[in-house]
């Protein structure tokens, strides 16, 4: 099984499930030629069973209308999502807690807080893995904690560092958008998120969506890991590139330590 991001922020953001069995693409912001070049490399190109669609934000979508010329899948997301985009024949609704069979692979949609139409995070089910995978929300819910709590791999926005932001040149607008409940998790509230949601099912945590302004790699991993540590638990804290590909599943570490009397 591979799980490949292509790429993680305001840039692009796009992820590839390849069970061996099924393909599918979450998310198609990545510009077309560099993702075409990427899929080509690794041999995924014309061989995508669905696009899943978590929002109509240009990260999230950039490729779509090239990505559909070279692909012959099928398209998932919300109504509100499709609508947005301009729904096409053939396009298929998720509904918010509906679980839903794509090419074989379970996925639960999670609605999200987020300023677009009907964002949504997801719970991804193989054989094999769970993988919970949310880019873009202001304030977590329940529905997403639980999503995290079942999940052997996380993948969580940790967008931006709140002293980075505060001392930014940003707008002050745009500064209470980021912070908002439909804006962006900071590195604290993605922290205080791990730190009540995850189980001992997980193996791999990856940070996601970082800000190129206001936040770092190193700066986002320091804070989580920090705060996991505090609560016994020695999961690997990484950060996904900006601009390059990688699978998530090389990094794994099945051997993370627990504190296991904070879930008795």
């Amino acid at each position: 099984m591979r799980f490949v991001s292509f790429g993680s922020g305001s840039s692009g953001n796009a992820f590839l499930l390849d069970t061996g069995e099924a393909r599918i693409m979450i998310d198609c912001g990545v510009g077309i030629r560099k993702l075409r070049r990427a899929m080509v490399e690794q041999d995924f190109a014309g061989t995508i069973d669905a696009l899943v669609i978590s929002h109509e934000h240009i990260d999230h979508v950039r490729a779509l209308k090239s990505l559909l010329r070279y692909e012959d899948c099928r398209v998932f997301s919300s109504d509100g999502t499709l609508d947005a985009l301009g729904r096409q024949t053939g396009w298929q609704t998720l509904k918010a807690g509906n679980r839903q069979s794509i090419a074989g692979i379970d996925i639960t949609p999670v609605g999200v807080s987020h300023d677009a139409a009907e964002p949504l995070g997801f719970l991804i089910e193989t054989k094999t893995e769970k993988i919970a995978l949310f880019t873009d929300l202001g304030a977590p819910a329940e529905e997403v904690s639980g999503a995290i709590s079942e999940a052997s791999i996380v993948v969580l926005e940790s967008n931006y560092c709140e002293t980075m932001l505060r001392r930014s040149a940003y707008p002050a607008h745009l500064k209470r958008r980021i912070r908002s409940q439909n804006g962006h998790l900071s590195n604290d509230d993605c922290a205080a998120t791990l730190v009540d949601a995850l189980r001992p099912s997980a193996h791999t945590l990856w940070l996601a969506h970082l800000s190129e302004n206001n936040n770092a790699p190193d700066v986002a991993e320091g804070a989580v890991r920090e705060s996991l540590a505090i609560r016994g638990i020695g999961l690997p804290v990484r950060a996904l590139p900006r601009f390059d590909a990688v699978d998530l599943l090389i990094a794994s570490n099945r051997d993370a330590s627990w504190q296991t009397s904070l879930f008795s």
